[in-house]
This record gives structure tokens, C-alpha cells and sequence, in this order.
């Protein structure tokens, strides 16, 4: 009972001001505010499939531009190893002893690796590998002293051919990341040969800028095993590597995940390697804790609005309460002198103007008490005259 009486007594105890304020800012924010929430849950979903369904969509662009790429790499590699025309001519020109026999199966050779090269223009540098010598033969450009394909990043490797990942070309007047196949080829007299091609890397670099959803999405490039053969992010998931995720997630299932405050995204290829695509937090959240700024500012914004108005509406009441005030306290000192009700608001006018009637009115009735106060007592006056002068007269007389 006691802790009604004293909460009751606490609520009675705000003053109007205050609960102006109050209930205008609660009335003027509440709405705002569930607005607010139901406006974060739609544009958070909304923006949540579309950058994902977007990054699935370029991730799968990207996945058969690779595979288109690398199909073209093992096409060009077939005709250029020992089942082609070109292999046998390889082949003759290995065991020809003949110097006319052995120049002109060269420029026959040459003629087929320049028509080849002509008809697949996203096909670089290509030539013969002989493992054991370390030498290479019918380069088609400049190669750089440099070249050992066991550094070489493997992207995928089956029977007869190994693909390896984006890495720097080969070509010695280049340095652009390309992919590259090396195939072996069946000659008869060595075991130790091989033929290599490269992408062009105008192709490569094109293929790892298709994902246009994000300026800072990174690729990771995974071979059959998940181990990283290409990375664009060397400092978080160095190439050589296992791609992990969390403990409690199936990296061989799963499409998406977060790791190292990235959000990644998987697509797995017909070959078995995959394609990855990488997404940091920050910018991943970006479009959402912009609009979350922007509603954070809106609210602050009402909620300045709300108490600028609440003060304004106060001020309003206040200023006819307080003439109300003064006009109550003049007349308990009775001054009953009326005042013009200016308060430009046509309820209180009308207070005020009523009030200022009861004063004059009041004022009125008081004059006329206190006139008729005197009027009695100038009555008793003169009736005490009229009882004295008699006996005044008896007096004298006597």
C-alpha cells in the first residue's frame, strides 16, 4: 500500500513540462523507431541475397571461365603431344639423322606451333620440356632463365597432365599471372618429355576481375585436395596451404563460411578444384552500417525535433498559466485591477477574459458590502444622535 502511495505520489510530482516533453518525444520517437526496425530486417535481407547471390553468381562466371580456360590448355596440349601430327614430327625429328631431314621436320614443326598459335589467341608461350636436360625446344617466345615447373603452384593434376594456378608467366617479357599445363609427351627414345603452355595473361587477368561486387573481393584458388594453390591475399591465406574453417563446419559440403574475418564463398569445378571468393567484414557490412548511420542520425535528428517542440508547446501553456498565476495571486492581494488577456491562444483568451469577469464582478460585490457597511453605520450614528439630543434638551430644561 505504502509503495502505491509513494509511486503515485513520485508520478504526481512531474511537472507538466516534463510530461509534455515526455509524452510528445515518446509519441514522436516510438513509431520512428519500429519503423526503423522493420526498415533494418528488410534492407539487411535484402542487401544479404543480393550480395550473395551476386558474389554465387560471378563466383560461377568465373569457375567456367577457368574451366573454358583450361580446356583450351589441354586441347592445344593433345595436339602438340605425341598422338597429334605434331608429336610424330617430334618424334622423326629426334631420331633423323639427316641435317636436310632435321631442318626442314624444324620449320614444319615451327609452321604447325605458329598455326596453332594463330587459331588460339588465348593461348601464350608453348613449348617442348625435356625434364632431365632442362632444356626446352620450338618456344614460341622468350623464356626466362628462371622457369622450373616443380615451384610452379598445382592446380590440379590427373593422369598425363598437371594444370597449375595463376602464377607469374614464364614469358620473359612478362609478368602477368597466367595459367599454364604441362602434359608429357610419348616419344619412344625419352621418357623425360613434356609439353608447356601458358593462358594468355591478358585472359587470366580478365578471367580474376569478372566478380564485380565488391572492389575489395579477393580469389582464393583451391586445388582437388582444398590446399591453396593461387591466393590474392598472401598475408591471411598463404599459397601452399590448407584453406581451414571452422571446426564445426565440412569444408568439403560447404559453400560459405567465415574465416579470419572474412566471409568466403566456395564454387567447386567439374575437375574438382574450386574457386573462392573472399569478402571482408568490413566491407561486407558497409552498405548496412552506412544506412544504420544514416537511421542513427535520423533519430537523433527527430528526437531534437520532438524536444524542440515539446518546448515550444510548453511554452505555449506555460506562458497563459503563469499570467493565470499572477492574476490569481493580485487578487488574494486584493488588487482586483482587471488585465487584457493576450495569451494567442483562443482557450486561455477565454480563461482569462472569464476570470477577469469574476474579478470585476467580485470587485463589484466588494464595493458594494463595504458601501453598504458604511451606509449602516452611518445609520446607527445618527440613531444614537436622535436618542441623545432629547435628553440634552430634559437637561437644560432642568
Amino acid at each position: 500500500m505504502n509503495t502505491d502511495h509513494v509511486r503515485k505520489s513520485r508520478i504526481e510530482r512531474i511537472s507538466l513540462k516534463n510530461r509534455i516533453l515526455f509524452l510528445f518525444s515518446a509519441v514522436a520517437l516510438i513509431p520512428f523507431l519500429f519503423s526503423c526496425y522493420l526498415s533494418y530486417r528488410t534492407i539487411n535481407s535484402i542487401l544479404t541475397t543480393k550480395l550473395q547471390s551476386g558474389i554465387q553468381n560471378n563466383l560461377k562466371q568465373v569457375t567456367l571461365s577457368l574451366e573454358n580456360t583450361l580446356s583450351n590448355l589441354n586441347h592445344v596440349s593433345q595436339q602438340l603431344a605425341f598422338e597429334g601430327s605434331i608429336g610424330k614430327q617430334l618424334e622423326q625429328l629426334m631420331i633423323a639423322d639427316q641435317p636436310y631431314d632435321r631442318s626442314d621436320l624444324t620449320d614444319q614443326i615451327k609452321y604447325q606451333l605458329n598455326l596453332i598459335a594463330f587459331t588460339n589467341p588465348n593461348i601464350g608461350l608453348s613449348m617442348y620440356y625435356f625434364r632431365d636436360d632442362g632444356i626446352y625446344l620450338f618456344e614460341t617466345m622468350g623464356v626466362k632463365d628462371s622457369f622450373d615447373p616443380d615451384k610452379l603452384p598445382i592446380m590440379a593434376s590427373y593422369y598425363g597432365i598437371t594444370y597449375f594456378g595463376p602464377h607469374i608467366s614464364n614469358d620473359r617479357f612478362n609478368d602477368q599471372y597466367v595459367l599454364s599445363a604441362l602434359r608429357k609427351v610419348d616419344l619412344p627414345e625419352r621418357d623425360d618429355a613434356y609439353i608447356y603452355s601458358e593462358s594468355s595473361f591478358k585472359l587470366t587477368q580478365s578471367i580474376l576481375d569478372l566478380d564485380g561486387i565488391s572492389k575489395n573481393t579477393a580469389h582464393l584458388i583451391l586445388d582437388n585436395h582444398g590446399r591453396v594453390s593461387y591466393s590474392e591475399l598472401e598475408d591471411v591465406f598463404p599459397e601452399n596451404t590448407t584453406f581451414s574453417v571452422p571446426d564445426d563446419t565440412s569444408l568439403a559440403v560447404s559453400t560459405s563460411g567465415i574465416a579470419s574475418g572474412y566471409y568466403w564463398y566456395r564454387q567447386y569445378s567439374n575437375q574438382g578444384w574450386s574457386v573462392v571468393s573472399l569478402v571482408s567484414k568490413a566491407d561486407y557490412n558497409q552498405e548496412k552500417n552506412h544506412w544504420m548511420m544514416q537511421m542513427f542520425l535520423l533519430t537523433l535528428l527527430f528526437a531534437a525535433v520532438s524536444l524542440a517542440i515539446g518546448w515550444l508547446l510548453w511554452k505555449m501553456v506555460y506562458r497563459p498559466l503563469s499570467q493565470f498565476h499572477r492574476e490569481m495571486k493580485q487578487m488574494l492581494n486584493s488588487n482586483f485591477n482587471v488585465v487584457d488577456a493576450n495569451s494567442r491562444i483562443p482557450e486561455f483568451e477565454m480563461l482569462l477574459t472569464q476570470f477577469g469577469r469574476m474579478k470585476a464582478h467580485i470587485a463589484r460585490l466588494y464595493s458594494e458590502v463595504e458601501l453598504k457597511e458604511k451606509r449602516r453605520a452611518d445609520l446607527e450614528i445618527e440613531k444614537l444622535l436622535y436618542q441623545i439630543n432629547p435628553h440634552f434638551l430634559m437637561n437644560t430644561l432642568d
